[in-house]
């Protein structure tokens, strides 16, 4: 996809002169607009934490230029917490700390088949949230400041544009302007449009009361299983290109340090996948047939890779997102797979399936 070895030297040399393997992510990052009039600070997830105006802002950038500049400063403080984040994950890596075993469990009881159709329902369920999620992220919402001044526009997760009443604000002092626009990042938090970076899977909205009633013989279960991986793998698919579109889209906005986090953690994204399904297509060889407890579960880890990679590739629509993105879908689906592998594992032994020795 990109070159992982220029990509590592750029990012090595960045972090070599912030101190190396000793770098940490600072509580605060702040940066301003390109006549550096308007100043933000954000913290480590991207919540401001104050924004400051100097006080010849009318002749610098007038009324009619505050939103934009606000907004321009915003994206460039979270541009440099990006890039912090990244130097530091890069610097953990250098330290070669080993990450504590995650343990499992290595039997899973058999499943009758009422608790089989009610994992295809559940799977069923996710699949509706994750397409109704996907239908609200062209969602516009129009947010005001509590004073008046400032209008944000927003699109899905994404805040497009900042737009103020020029009469009003060119009336109102710095501190004003500057409380309304801390209210206005607050709202937005509030509504989690600007703060979609904690660790966690993705949260989809919730399903309508009346789910999918499912019944039927085990072949039908069999069937419906099958159904279900083939559009989650086609949906894994065409999400992760979208996910890839756009930080291709974006890639000279972003410095060095983001761009090898990036490349990393999509190698980890895909290799997740990779694993599961080669390890899915070694099991199913070995079976005289398709198996309903091993093909429901794998239905349902495909499943909720599907949603995350689908929520990444909505929250990567910003440039100043696309590295948590990034980030969380590859942590997310490492764990879902680490977790889900254990018991596909246990249902193959126990039903017959046999992965073949490398």
């Amino acid at each position: 996809m990109w070159d992982e070895a220029e990509l590592r030297v750029l990012a090595l040399r960045e972090l070599e002169a912030l101190g190396g393997k000793d770098f940490r992510v600072p509580d605060g990052e702040q940066a301003g607009d390109r006549t550096d009039t308007v100043r933000v600070t954000v913290g480590r997830g991207g919540t401001v934490k104050d924004v400051q105006i100097r006080g010849d802002w009318r002749r610098e950038i007038g009324g009619h230029r505050f939103g934009p500049a606000l907004l321009e400063a915003y994206e460039n403080a979270n541009l440099a917490m990006m890039n912090s984040a990244a130097l530091a994950s890069l610097a953990q890596q250098r330290s070669d700390r080993s990450p504590s075993a995650v343990e499992y469990l290595t039997y899973v009881p058999e499943a009758d088949l009422p608790q089989i159709w009610q994992m295809l329902s559940d799977v069923e369920d996710l699949m509706y949230r994750i397409d109704k999620l996907e239908r609200a992220a062209g969602d516009i919402r129009i947010i005001h400041g509590p004073l008046g001044f400032l209008t944000a526009r927003c699109s899905g997760v994404a805040v497009t544009s900042i737009t103020v009443d020029p009469a009003r604000v060119e009336q109102a002092e710095a501190d004003l302007l500057r409380r309304e626009a801390l209210e206005l990042f607050g709202e937005l938090l509030f509504l989690g449009l600007t703060e979609g970076r904690a660790e966690g899977p993705t949260e989809l909205m919730p399903v309508e009361e009346g789910g999918h009633p499912l019944a039927g013989s085990p072949v039908s279960a069999v069937e419906m299983a099958i159904d279900q991986i083939g559009r989650n793998v086609a949906r894994i698919n065409i999400e992760s290109g979208k996910l890839i579109d756009r930080c291709n889209s974006q890639w000279s906005l972003l410095s060095p340090p983001v761009r090898y986090l990036i490349h990393l953690k999509i190698k980890e994204f895909r290799a997740a996948v990779d694993r599961i399904l080669t390890f899915a297509d070694e099991v199913l060889a070995h079976h005289s047939g398709f198996h309903v407890e091993f093909v429901t579960e794998l239905s349902t880890v495909l499943a909720e890779i599907a949603g995350e990679v689908t929520g990444a590739a909505l929250q990567a629509a910003t440039v100043i997102d696309i590295s948590w993105a990034v980030e969380r879908l590859a942590a997310a689906c490492s764990l879902i797979v680490e977790k889900h592998i254990y018991s596909l594992l246990s249902i193959a032994r126990r039903t017959g399936g046999r992965r073949r020795r490398r």
